[in-house]
């Protein structure tokens, strides 16, 4: 049911997506009825929380067509599904950026270092964005959300050092 591009590891939006149709595809087999209707509000939930984005697509019945995870899925889902947790994983990009001039650090340092994949070393970067513990970070290549970038520790980053939270 799930169509995966070759950046499934990158942990970011738009690495995973499902087609509508595989969606109705899968009702119609479990026999729900109403599909449209379940569907829409599942997708509705979802897509507030900020786990899942729709495609929009004017030429379908409900304004898209496909959808997949955000970068807050993996965060919120890859301690569950993954061999890892990002709040661990965020103490030591913590480690690395602490012993970089001006405590800042590029992602393809910390990889290396770390020798993780990139889905990884975005869970861990999520972490640390939603606790304020590294300043925006600036993304070289203009792609998405957490490739390709350098983050700056900020005060935050000590106490969760400190504290081994």
């Amino acid at each position: 049911m799930i169509s995966e591009s070759d950046d499934i590891t990158r942990g970011m939006a738009w690495d995973t997506s499902i087609n509508i149709k595989e969606v109705y595809d899968v009702f119609d087999a479990l026999g729900v009825e109403n599909p449209e209707k379940l569907l829409r509000m599942c997708l509705h939930e979802l897509e507030n929380s900020g786990l899942i984005y729709t495609l929009s697509d004017a030429s379908t019945a409900m304004g898209y067509d496909t959808f997949g995870p955000t970068n807050e899925f993996f965060y919120q889902t890859d301690e569950f599904c993954q061999n890892w947790t990002p709040s661990k994983d965020a103490l030591e990009l913590i480690k690395i950026a602490d012993e970089m001039p001006n405590r800042t650090c590029d992602n393809s340092v910390a990889c290396k270092k770390l020798n993780w994949p990139i889905r990884r070393m975005n869970s861990a970067l999520k972490f640390l964005e939603s606790g304020y513990a590294i300043e925006e970070l600036s993304n070289y290549a203009g792609m998405s959300q957490f490739f390709d970038i350098s983050y700056t520790l900020t005060d935050e980053a000590d106490f969760l050092l400190e504290n081994e939270v």
